[in-house]
């Protein structure tokens, strides 16, 4: 009886069984890769992901911080508006020094050059504080 498996015949064998095996490796190697990328991509997409959240996050902080720094903006400008009149106030004379003027004797038009007010507040003051003859 014949030999079954004799070198000749097991030489083809082996070499379809070495490529069969070759070509599991490639396509295993293949899947893996294919795999791996998938795995980049996934792991590429959730940092975007998380980097576009923390963008909008600080935009939203940033819309906040200027709408707040336009209300202090008008807040401070409001201050020197009220500065600048308390110190034009302060440059002219004052009520009290109209009633002193008064006393003095100093008519109607002096009170309102000097002390910056109306004819009517002049004579008020000349009315409660100037002389009496």
């Amino acid at each position: 009886m014949k030999e079954l498996f004799t070198h000749e015949n097991t030489m083809p064998l082996m070499i379809a069984v070495m490529a069969i095996c070759l070509g599991l490796c490639i396509v295993w190697i293949a899947q893996l890769r294919s795999y791996q990328q998938r795995q980049r991509k996934n792991t590429q997409l959730m940092v975007q992901q998380a980097l576009q959240a923390e963008m909008n996050a600080m935009s939203s902080s940033i819309m906040i911080l200027g709408e707040r720094l336009l209300e202090l903006e008008d807040s401070i400008s409001q201050v020197h508006q009220r500065q600048e009149m308390f110190e034009s106030n302060g440059r002219n004379h004052t009520y009290g020094d109209a009633m002193e003027m008064a006393r003095q004797g100093a008519c109607s038009d002096e009170l309102q050059d000097k002390c910056r007010i109306s004819k009517t507040e002049a004579d008020l003051i000349l009315l409660l504080h100037g002389k009496r003859y």
